[in-house]
């Protein structure tokens, strides 16, 4: 699991960072 800090991130890599929590746990919902 990642560990998030305080710490400002842009909306990018946010996004990319969701994107790819998403795509790990999608073959678990089929």
């Amino acid at each position: 699991s990642k560990v998030y800090v305080n710490k400002p991130t842009t909306t990018h890599a946010l996004k990319e960072e969701i994107e790819r929590c998403i795509n790990e746990i999608q073959p678990h919902l089929c």
